[in-house]
């Protein structure tokens, strides 16, 4: 009676461990992400010591800001032109319109410093330029161009506009005393912009359908959540990357639900989105190191791009029109090895 009264002690205490640990917040067998294994090659030949961020224009070219200057590519990465001795060059905004040939430059702390109307030929220096840390800028097919700074004072941090292609800039409704934390456009020209307002404390969602005129605040978040990035898919759908995980609101900021790998309590901050609705996101979480994930247009399956060295800091990352995913990492650069398509399938 002994025995058997010893052996079912012993087979409860296994069970009552094997539960315990199945419950352990911690555990990734819940919903695993899958893993692609030498995804990325270096981009060699990349001017400069240091590169500092990378974008794209609506031709397929690729812009580089350095330590010596900015950079295009028009073949992909192979090889590259100066176009500005500037620098250094930590923040390129490149016009979405075939039409308007526009490129701005910030320099140290993301002070805006030069702009081009023709392509970078020839380079201006605006007579009123926003006072602040940029962290963004977008732009509307009106000509209107937005820059959302960051706070330092009473007299900086908020939007700014400027009507004239950058020459001068003044302050929207939404400044001073506020920190940009994203701006997105959808299809329908309406802006967004997530900031955290000083006198809250709160993380706020504005929109605007009169061209920045005037804004209406639609989501109040709680300032735990700090929100890094916003991006705007085709379907309209707002996606916001955050130090808890991903969320996304498929009605115009009304309604929010997270998506993908909750239990990681990811922080999320850098994305990029293609045509196809596909997500590229930087995250952190309980790995040794920050990831890229890839988040398929479903939103529900994940996968880790791996192949890098050890990850400590991500300045950028974007879509190349051949499909490629282009990195800047430890300031140098990397690009996937095949095109997102042909990876995945």
């Amino acid at each position: 009676m002994r025995k058997v009264t010893l052996f079912t002690t012993i087979f409860f205490l296994v069970l009552l461990a094997a539960c315990q640990k199945d419950e352990n917040p911690l555990s990734y067998k819940i919903e695993p992400y899958k893993v692609i294994n030498n995804f990325w090659q270096p981009v060699t030949e990349v001017p400069g010591q240091s590169i500092y961020t990378i974008t794209s224009d609506s031709d397929g070219n690729l812009y580089i800001g350095t330590n010596i200057g900015l950079y295009r590519s028009s073949d992909f990465g192979n090889s590259w032109e100066k176009i500005s001795d500037l620098h250094p060059i930590q923040n390129i905004y490149i016009s979405p319109y075939h039409n308007i040939k526009i490129i701005g430059v910030s320099g140290h702390f993301g002070t805006f410093t030069h702009y081009s109307i023709d392509g970078g030929s020839t380079w201006l220096t605006p007579t009123i330029s926003p006072h602040g840390s940029i962290r963004q800028f977008i732009m509307l097919p009106t000509g209107e161009i937005f820059a959302g700074t960051w706070f330092h004072d009473e007299s900086a941090g908020g939007l700014y506009m400027s009507p004239d292609t950058c020459k001068t800039w003044e302050f929207t409704t939404l400044g001073p005393g506020f920190s940009i934390k994203g701006l997105a456009l959808n299809s329908n020209n309406d802006l967004y912009a997530a900031l955290w307002h000083r006198n809250t404390d709160s993380i706020l969602l504005f929109f605007s359908n009169t061209q920045g005129e005037s804004w209406s605040e639609i989501t109040r978040f709680d300032s735990s959540r700090n929100i890094s990035t916003v991006l705007i898919n085709n379907r309209n759908e707002i996606i916001i990357s955050s130090n808890k995980g991903i969320i996304i609101s498929r009605d115009y900021g009304e309604s929010w639900e997270s998506i993908g790998l909750e239990q990681y309590e990811l922080s999320t901050y850098l994305m990029a989105i293609d045509n196809k609705n596909n997500l590229i996101v930087e995250a952190y979480g309980e790995f040794n190191s920050p990831k890229i994930f890839l988040l398929l247009d479903s939103y529900d399956t994940w996968y880790a791009l791996e192949g890098l060295s050890v990850l400590r800091d991500i300045y950028a990352i974007v879509i190349g029109l051949d499909r490629h995913i282009y990195v800047v990492k430890d300031y140098e650069l990397y690009k996937s090895k095949e095109p997102i398509d042909t990876v995945l399938n």
